[in-house]
Parts: C-alpha cells; sequence; structure tokens
C-alpha cells in the first residue's frame, strides 16, 4: 500500500498496484531517491474521486489487463465483456454526468490513459442518443465561447508587438505544437515528442492549484442535465476530441462550424455502417459533401465500411451504397492532408524555418481499410492518361474482406505502401487482375495476392509485377519473398500441361524471392473431375511449390487446398 493526499488534505490508502495505473504516480515513485519513504503524494484531486478511480476502477481490474474501448463506438459498447455504461454507473458509481466529467478530469491529472477513455466513450453513448439538432443546439454555447476566446488572442496577440512574436519565430516549441495540432495529436501513435510541446492542447498538471482545474468544485446543473454539456470550457476542446472520436460521422458532423473544425483532425477511425446508422446515408448520397467531409480527415488512419448482407445495395434509396462516396471519401482525404501538409510547410519557410521532415509530418496517414460490401461493380471509370497523376494513398497498407464490386478503386488512387489485400468471403474466387492492379504502385514487398487465375496466368502477373517493382533493388530485390498466399489457381488444361505450368510458376515465385513462405494455396478443379490417378502429376507438381514446412492436404473434385 502507499498514501497519497488529496486536495481537501485527506490521506488515502491505495494499493500499489492500482497506484501504478497512474502514470503519474507511477513517474513519482520511480523518480524517488527513497523508496522506503511512506510520506504521501500530494494529488490536487479530492478523496472521494481518489477513491473512485483507484479502489473502485482499478480495484475492478486487479491483477488483470484492461480491455481497449473500440473506436467508434457500435450498437452497444463494452469494454471487455461489460458494457461502457453498466462500467461508468456501477465500478465507477458515478452519480451524474457532472461527477463523470470531475472523474475525467482527475484521470487526466493522473494520466490514467485507460479510465480517461472510458469516460470519453461514456460521454459519447450520450451524446450518440441526441439528434443531430440536438447535438447542435447543446454546443452552440461553447462553439460560441471559443469564437470570443480566438477573437480575444487575436486582439490580445496584434497588442504584444514584434519582439514576441520573433521570440516565437525562434523557438522549436511553437512549431511542434502546431505540427501535433494539425495531426489532431491526442496520443503518442504519430509523434513521439509530443507530451513535451503540447501545452496548447492539453492541460498543465501545474494548473491544479487554479480554480479551473479545482476538480471538488461543482456547478449546479440544468433540469435536463443529459441534454446539457455546461460543464465544458473551451479548455476542454482537447477531451471533446477524444469523445468524439468514439461517435459516427453524422454525430461529428452535427455541432457548430467550430468544434467540427477543432474535432475532425483528431478523428481518426471512420466507420460507415448504413445498416446502424441510418443518419450517414443522406450524406454519403451527397458526394460533394462526402468529398468535402474527408478533406477535413487529415489524420485518418482506418476506415471501415459495413453493409450487411440482408441489405442488397440496389434496394437502397441512393444506389450505389458504396462505391462512388467511399471514393470521394479518399480523394477528399487525400486532397485535405495535401493541403495540409503544403501549408505548414510553405509557413515554415516563410518564417525562415526548415519544412517539417517527413518523418515529422509524414505524407499519408491511411493504413486500414476494412470492407464487408456486397458485390456493387461500379460503373467504368474516366480514362486516367499520365498527364493526370493519381491521388495517392502514402501510408495504406492493408486492405481486408474488399469485394470484386470496389476493384475499380485502383484505377482511382496510387497505393505504394500496400502490402497485403484480401478477398471478402464471396470473391475468393475473383478474378486476381483486378487485384494486381492495386499493386503496380507499391514499392512493399506484398504478403497476400488473392485472386483466381490459371497457373499460367499466375506466372505472367507475377512476372511483370517483379519486373517493375518500384522497391529497393527492383527484381533483384526480391519482391515476393513474404509472399503467403497467391489465392485460387485455376486447372483448365489437361494434367500434364497443367503440371508444366504450375512447374513454371514455382519458378517465377523463386527467381523473385518466394521460397518457402505460402501458407495457404486453393487449387479449383473442372466441376465435373473424378480425382484418380490422372491428377498425380498436377498434385506432384503442386507439391514442389514453395509451401511453409509440414503442409497439410485436403483433396476434392472441386477444390484441393493444401495449407
Amino acid at each position: 500500500m502507499i498514501k497519497v493526499e488529496s486536495k481537501d488534505k485527506k490521506v488515502v490508502e491505495v494499493p500499489l498496484e492500482a497506484a501504478r495505473r497512474s502514470n503519474l504516480v507511477k513517474g513519482i515513485l520511480e523518480a524517488s531517491s527513497d523508496p522506503s519513504d511512506q510520506s504521501p503524494i500530494p494529488l490536487p484531486i479530492d478523496a472521494h474521486l481518489l477513491k473512485m478511480v483507484f479502489h473502485k476502477y482499478c480495484g475492478h481490474y486487479a491483477g488483470r489487463e484492461i480491455p481497449a474501448i473500440k473506436q467508434p463506438l457500435e450498437a452497444t459498447v463494452y469494454v471487455g465483456e461489460v458494457p461502457v455504461l453498466l462500467l461508468e454507473r456501477e465500478v465507477l458509481g458515478t452519480a451524474d454526468r457532472q461527477e463523470l466529467y470531475q472523474v475525467m478530469k482527475a484521470a487526466d491529472l493522473l494520466d490514467l490513459q485507460s479510465l480517461l477513455q472510458l469516460t470519453y466513450a461514456a460521454y459519447a453513448c450520450h451524446i450518440r442518443d441526441m439528434s443531430p439538432q440536438e447535438i447542435k443546439d447543446t454546443f452552440e454555447p461553447l462553439a460560441a465561447q471559443m469564437g470570443a476566446d480566438l477573437e480575444s488572442e487575436s486582439v490580445e496577440g496584434d497588442s504584444s508587438g514584434e519582439e514576441g512574436g520573433d521570440e516565437n519565430r525562434d523557438g522549436e516549441g511553437d512549431e511542434n505544437a502546431a505540427i501535433a495540432t494539425a495531426l489532431g495529436d491526442l496520443d503518442d501513435d504519430e509523434w513521439s515528442e509530443s507530451d513535451e510541446d503540447d501545452s496548447e492542447w492539453c492541460p498543465s498538471d501545474d494548473d491544479g492549484d487554479s480554480e479551473d482545474s479545482d476538480l471538488s468544485s461543482g456547478s449546479s446543473l440544468d433540469s435536463d442535465p443529459d441534454r446539457q454539456f455546461e460543464e465544458f470550457e473551451t479548455e476542454d476542446v482537447p477531451h471533446l476530441c477524444g469523445i468524439f472520436s468514439y461517435l459516427p460521422m453524422w454525430c461529428v458532423r452535427a455541432p457548430p462550424e467550430e468544434l467540427v473544425a477543432a474535432v475532425a483532425p483528431h478523428y481518426r477511425h471512420v466507420l460507415i455502417d448504413t445498416s446502424e446508422f441510418k443518419e450517414d446515408i443522406p450524406m454519403l448520397a451527397d458526394l460533394a459533401a462526402t468529398r468535402e467531409w474527408g478533406s477535413r480527415l487529415t489524420n485518418l488512419t482506418t476506415l471501415t465500411v459495413r453493409h450487411t448482407s440482408g441489405h442488397s445495395p440496389f434496394t437502397i434509396d441512393t444506389p450505389p451504397a458504396f462505391y462512388e462516396p467511399l471514393k470521394s471519401l479518399l480523394t477528399g482525404h487525400v486532397e485535405g492532408r495535401k493541403k495540409m501538409i503544403d501549408t505548414m510547410r510553405r509557413e515554415a519557410r516563410g518564417s525562415g524555418r526548415a519544412p517539417p521532415s517527413a518523418e515529422l509530418l509524414p505524407d499519408g496517414s491511411l493504413t486500414t481499410i476494412l470492407t464487408s460490401i456486397d458485390g456493387y461493380v461500379p460503373p467504368p471509370g474516366r480514362p486516367t492518361g499520365p498527364s493526370r497523376p493519381l491521388p495517392c494513398l502514402h501510408a495504406l497498407t492493408t486492405i481486408i474482406n474488399l469485394p470484386s464490386g470496389a476493384f475499380g478503386l485502383a484505377d482511382c488512387f496510387e497505393t505504394p505502401a500496400l502490402e497485403s489485400l484480401t478477398l471478402a468471403s464471396d470473391d475468393l474466387r475473383a478474378p486476381q487482375t483486378g487485384v494486381m492492379k492495386f499493386f503496380r504502385h507499391s514499392a512493399r514487398t506484398p504478403t497476400h495476392l488473392p485472386g483466381e487465375a490459371t497457373p499460367e496466368q499466375k506466372a505472367e502477373m507475377f512476372r511483370e509485377f517483379a519486373e517493375n517493382w518500384p522497391g529497393e533493388g527492383g527484381q533483384s530485390g526480391r519482391p515476393l519473398s513474404r509472399l503467403a498466399s497467391i489465392g485460387t489457381l485455376r486447372i483448365e488444361r489437361g494434367s500434364l500441361e497443367s503440371r508444366d505450368a504450375i512447374l513454371e510458376l514455382k519458378n517465377v515465385l523463386a527467381r523473385y524471392g518466394c521460397v518457402a513462405s505460402l501458407e495457404h494455396l486453393s487449387v479449383s478443379l473442372p466441376g465435373d473431375s473424378i480425382v484418380d490417378a490422372a491428377w498425380l502429376p498436377v498434385f506432384s507438381a503442386l507439391g514442389e511449390l514453395p509451401l511453409c514446412p509440414l503442409p497439410t492436404s485436403r483433396v476434392g473434385p472441386d477444390r484441393c487446398d493444401s495449407c
């Protein structure tokens, strides 16, 4: 046990394991020069909040890892197996949202990130129950306050003189803070130095003794507290960014413009799900609005598109369901991020500083696209000539469950970092030619190249890919060395011809680095085939493909899987 002293001068005993959940307390303990010192650690938080945080919340997870909360929220939000609101009320014991606000501020001060995220998710549950108009009306006072504060800061800045401005121009801290703001940097994912110079966004621990950070103070709630957010002030905008990151797109678009502009750069994980969030449909129907919204998502990291099989895209009022809106959203994101980066680099040069490095301010942020779309086949896209470069998704490494109907995206974007693409379960036998188009500009060594083709076609596609691979070393750089899956081999010819084609495929794979990395191989035989001794040359050739050690096989008339 250790002792902490609350803001109201009460000593609270806290289990050491619970105390170390707080990065603030953990740092104090590790920095102590005398491990035997039993004097209480002073914390600017009231005793009842310390007990709620350390005894109830940390005690609930004693000896266990605290699970993360998925962003954005779905219909029922869980932390592990426990719904968020149940955890909020039963574990934290919060009686009202004013107390939830105090817990949020305490978690922020203690640097207890899991609890901070729980309070964000709990707030998000309250907001999601509102209509778009209610959300807008609720945050109008805060937006007005933000505008007034910005105007006041502008007036103060104009009267401060050139001397202060010169000092700011010479300091890297202001530049780093500006980059952190532009990147929506609420965590350490993209910028490891954010903790040093993010005072513009994160309340300082030194404010603990000020009136504004008095966690014991409360304010009278409106008669309908679940529809009021009077506890939030301009300094709490970083917390609102965290809260809105758990909400679907329609919620993030609903507040007044001042708040949307602050929140959008922090919105990293987009979920498009018209089966659950009907409010998203009107925006998706307006491609210009979708593209404009994408331009605000300058730090988009993951994009999930969900469409249940029970709702065919052709039955939705705004067909096509997802392909065109998805393309518009991605196009806007590329444009918005490029504009943000160009602006920051131009401002840096104008002030005499070196532009931010690509490591500090990478060209791309989107790493993963996950889809579960029914098989919509898009109309033919407009031809793209060599004089019109494609927009680039610089950081996209993974596309999961892509439907064959979305293959047209390969003609809309360059994906130079793409490593893995998997197909939707109903499209595993889609033509591999559509898949290979996504890898035309990739400089990474791919891990999954799914789709169906004959051995001859696969050999030709892999050869062409390797010969034009822009990665380090070109084709001599072993571009297929990490290949774990090559999709489905479609056997159409006789056994001897197929054997020769499979052996040629083996030679192509080996030539470009695929020696023993394949983890899965699917083989499609003609539907009327009888698997007998006549197929032995084919199976013998399949056994020579560069599979991982100790593969197992399953053979059938329609399909043969070697895993």
